[in-house]
């Protein structure tokens, strides 16, 4: 299943959010456009280029007016030679695997040659997406994503200062069901708000509570529905 569009409108209609995908006879994203409010003009655009191999070659992004504002070049050497610095930003990817685990390591290089490495881990047995970790180019961790087996389902989001401690700290609770219930922010190990979300038996969201770093009742949002 691919995406060709999505898209969200607001009570009224009016469409907040739309995005479009275009591809070629082999699956590959040629296109994806981003709109502006209200859905017609053009914000961002994406042109993706591959090899005869499939293999991604390079892509470029625009602006609304169609201005080149940055290349990403996939035209790497092999595995742990140095590149050149160059005017485009060049992009690596590798693959590694374990008998549990796969990998798949981005290493890219801005203008001056600096590099960002970019680590996603997977199951293997069914390739949900579990961590993913970001170091910059002292190889020092950057930021760290965790997941419940799906992007949709997060855990734990990190970012961290140049000493490698936690700057801001985000965790996501969820019930048995799988229905997001608790939600905590922390900047720099102090907790500064915090959501609560209860829901009725049809698992539909009845009730949405946000407390500030004092533990103070914020906003205490209730719902109804009707059929």
């Amino acid at each position: 299943m691919r995406y060709t569009l999505r898209e969200i409108k607001d009570r009224k209609g009016k469409i907040k959010y739309r995005s479009t995908w275009s591809y070629d006879k082999h699956g590959n994203t040629t296109e994806s456009i981003r709109y502006k409010f209200g859905g017609e003009k053009i914000h961002r655009k994406w042109i993706y280029e591959y090899y005869d191999s499939h293999q991604k070659k390079q892509s470029q992004l625009f602006n609304a007016k169609g201005k080149l504002l940055k290349t990403w070049s996939y035209e790497c050497k092999d595995e742990g030679e140095l590149l050149k610095k160059k005017k485009t930003t060049m992009v690596c990817e590798f693959n590694e695997e374990t008998d549990d685990f796969y990998f798949k390591i981005e290493e890219s290089f801005n203008k001056k040659g600096k590099a960002q490495r970019r680590i996603e881990k997977y199951r293997k047995t069914d390739t949900a997406i579990l961590n993913v970790a970001v170091f910059d180019h002292k190889d020092r961790k950057v930021r760290t994503n965790e997941y419940d087996g799906s992007y949709m389902k997060p855990l734990l989001y990190e970012n961290y200062r140049k000493n490698g401690k936690v700057n801001y700290l985000h965790e996501y609770m969820y019930n048995t069901e799988g229905m997001l219930i608790e939600e905590r922010k922390f900047w720099k190990g102090q907790l500064r708000s915090k959501t609560i979300n209860v829901y009725n038996e049809q698992e539909q969201l009845i009730n949405v509570k946000k407390y500030s770093k004092n533990d103070q009742l914020e906003r205490d949002v209730n719902l109804e529905y009707e059929f």
